[in-house]
């Protein structure tokens, strides 16, 4: 039993440091973030985005250390959501006559800051309602590639608005006409040693690489003046707090008329962003569960996270998610509690109220450098190596068509989202997703489709019958459905089967791996019937012992099915069915209820009448009830059975499971193992029908095999052929049950 975290003194300044060393990660991550989102908002704004990103990373990480419950798990901005809101604010500003509604670029810009706050409040409104509605597991649902295309739509399209920057301009028609080498020498060295530094995965955060080095460039390169020396700085930090209400500025955003124009995209964006940030967020702490050995609780994660964002929102903040590298290293330094949040909140205090001046001196050509390495360096990597798989393997190597619509979701998704926005892409993705759940679950429907004579009934028959399935097992066929069978599914089972079953008298459905049938399945079934029927060919549906599937047979009309005995408990029944409807019609068979002559047993056959007659005179006539057992599994073996009326089913009790052997006919024998062995009954034989049987003991079987040893070498003979037999048919059960 683990003993409860003891708070030494170690133990304290470990919390502390870990913390601490958090912050540090965190910071460049905010600067990055803040750069980003503040973009269409103007150059004179990036300090208000950086201050947004501050004020979420501090409430965020306060609230969760005073609702503190195990595991430890940091959070921080994201440069996807950010991208994802930059977004969306430049698509406003291109919304027709919102010039006129926001004439000056003040107005705008509050605006759009205002639009920000409340994407970040619905954010967190959106993961709580999925909290509080137990949803948590229903984010894991949207397919990965509609994820990995919106994260890289959103960052293709900010690299995009990134560029210039780095050139030292504001936009891409400016970067045509005219070029600052200075700012594109530092933003480059930036970019650079950013990019470098995720190569090597240093503990030391690769945008701090790039802002280091990028700004002591832009430093060194002043100290030799020549040339144009025009480089835009980030500006001086106000040093105070950046967390104000921002109540009156988001209702003022609510009231305005122009605001139901790009309500729509808001919600697209919000929504996008919820589902992306929860699903971060759920593998972020899972990865925490791994590291602490605690086990989280989804639904708890997800409002705790909405509370943030909408406590974030309402105070000036933008959204934020789960960071697992942050987690992760703040966890290996020794964090595990609370202590650990309110040291990561308090240095982030401390960095934004202290070192305001030193963090207006980054250039925006390096803070545009390191942005641009950034969002490369957090393109989904799952759809980047799907690119490299296209273009690097051989020539005869060919890709699955799984992997082509994959990769044309992704490339969709980006597609939509660079040239359309986000509530084109929302749209797009769903649609892309529900048709990929439909091609999924309608291709696996059909599991195998099995011939009669590929299979047969596990029942021990006479040999003329077995002679006679030998020649006509091809005109039964077996159909292995599995999954769903529902309206995008039943169409493919039909058309195969009417194919598969052409020449076949009899069509057995085994519905063993079938999850759920609706109404469209059991209509389709009762159309196929009914086709069947017409060609006077008989459906039988197998492994119908789940009710709720009996039930939605009888819900949706299809009956009849039922009322004649056409569904079976198993395959294996519903083979033997078909059997005995064929030998009958054959008049083979002595029937259920007629004796099968003495004579007529394949173990006696080429013995003399006399010799029956005395065999016949030893062996005792039984007769048992249907569900009476005529062995019982362990009972001693001291006698053999010969069946010559009814029905019995051999089994036996596995693991609580009743496994089914066989079904034995008349004119076959059982209990010939016990016989030969002396040993304890191995199985139990249950009447089906009413019975009659003979019995020949041990005894008088080894005295007829000394009076008449010619006849008793060929019962022997006989009797090993049938033991062959018996192990052929427990072979095929085995690999049937590995299936």
């Amino acid at each position: 039993m683990p003993q409860p975290r003891q708070f030494t003194d170690v133990a304290i300044v470990k919390e502390l440091t870990a913390g601490v060393i958090g912050a540090f990660i965190v910071f460049p991550i905010i600067l990055n973030c803040g750069l980003i989102i503040s973009q269409p908002m103007g150059n004179n704004y990036v300090m208000v985005g950086i201050a947004a990103a501050f004020s979420a990373t501090i409430l965020v990480t306060l609230l969760r250390g005073m609702i503190f419950s195990a595991p430890l798990h940091l959070v921080s901005p994201k440069s996807t959501y950010a991208a994802m809101i930059a977004t969306l604010l430049v698509g406003i500003t291109n919304i027709p006559g919102i010039h006129d509604a926001y004439p000056t670029p003040e107005s705008m810009a509050q605006m759009l800051i205002a639009v920000t706050f409340l994407c970040t409040i619905l954010v967190g409104v959106f993961q709580i309602v999925l909290g509080l509605g137990k949803l948590g597991v229903l984010v894991k649902f949207v397919p990965y590639p509609v994820i990995a295309g919106f994260i890289n739509g959103f960052s293709i399209s900010l690299i995009i608005k990134q560029l210039p920057l780095m050139f030292g301009v504001n936009n891409w028609h400016q970067l045509s006409t005219t070029t600052h080498p200075l700012a594109l020498t530092i933003g480059l060295v930036a970019f650079a040693s950013t990019l470098l530094a995720t190569r090597f995965k240093t503990r030391i955060p690769a945008a701090f690489h790039g802002l280091v080095l990028g700004t002591l460039a832009f430093l060194i390169i002043r100290f030799f003046p020549h040339g144009d020396q025009t480089v835009t700085l980030i500006g001086v930090i106000p040093a105070n707090l950046p967390i104000h209400p921002q109540v009156s500025a988001i209702a003022g955003l609510v009231s305005s008329p122009s605001f139901m124009t790009f309500l729509p995209d808001i919600l697209a964006t919000v929504i996008t962003i919820s589902l992306i940030a929860s699903l971060q967020s759920l593998i972020s702490i899972s990865g925490a569960d791994a590291l602490l050995g605690t086990r989280h609780n989804s639904n708890k994660e997800l409002t705790t996270q909405g509370v943030g964002n909408l406590l974030g929102g309402v105070m000036g903040g933008m959204p934020t998610g789960g960071s697992p590298s942050v987690t992760n290293l703040v966890i290996e330094s020794g964090g595990r509690t609370r202590i650990a949040h309110f040291s990561h909140a308090g240095m982030l205090l401390a960095i934004v109220l202290g070192l305001g001046q030193i963090i207006g001196m980054i250039p925006l050509p390096v803070m545009a450098g390191v942005v641009i390495a950034s969002l490369l360096h957090q393109m989904d990597e799952w759809s980047l190596k799907l690119i490299r798989n296209l273009f690097t393997r051989k020539v005869h190597e060919k890709l699955s068509h799984e992997f082509y619509f994959n990769l044309a979701i992704v490339v969709a998704v980006s597609a939509l989202v660079f040239f359309f926005g986000a509530l084109a892409a929302l749209g797009g993705g769903m649609i892309l997703a529900f048709g990929a759940f439909l091609r999924q679950i309608s291709r696996s429907v059909i599991r195998r489709i099995v011939f009669g004579n590929q299979i047969r009934s596990r029942n021990s028959r006479p040999a003329n019958e077995q002679e006679f399935l030998g020649k006509h097992m091809k005109e039964i066929v077996v159909v292995e459905i599995q999954g769903a069978v529902f309206f995008g599914s039943v169409d493919q089972v039909v058309q195969e089967m009417e194919v598969a079953s052409k020449d076949c008298r009899f069509v057995i459905i085994d519905m063993k791996r079938v999850t759920d049938i609706d109404s469209s399945g059991v209509v389709t079934l009762e159309r196929l019937d009914e086709h069947l029927a017409r060609d006077n060919r008989i459906l039988y549906l197998s492994y119908l012992n789940e009710s709720r599937l009996i039930k939605a047979l009888k819900e949706y009309g299809f009956d009849r099915i039922i009322n004649e005995q056409r569904i079976f408990e198993d395959t294996n029944a519903a083979l033997s069915a078909a059997e005995d409807l064929m030998i009958v019609e054959a008049d083979l068979t002595y029937g259920f209820n007629a004796q099968h002559p003495l004579e007529k047993f394949d173990i006696l056959n080429g013995l003399l009448p006399e010799d029956i007659a005395y065999l016949e005179s030893k062996m005792k006539r039984m007769e048992f009830s249907s569900g009476m057992k005529l062995v019982s599994e362990g009972s001693i073996s001291n006698g053999m059975f010969f069946l010559v009326s009814g029905r019995v089913t051999i089994s036996r009790l596995l693991e609580g499971r009743m496994l089914r052997y066989a079904s034995l006919r008349p004119g076959v024998t059982f209990g010939e193992i016990g016989l030969l062995t002396e040993g304890a009954r191995t199985a139990d034989v249950i009447a089906d029908t009413s019975i009659i049987c003979y019995y020949l003991s041990r005894e008088d079987f080894y005295n007829f095999l000394i009076t008449h040893p010619k006849c008793g070498q060929q019962i022997l003979i006989r009797m090993a052929l049938s033991l062959a037999a018996i192990v052929s048919s427990l072979s095929d059960i085995v690999r049937e049950s590995e299936k």
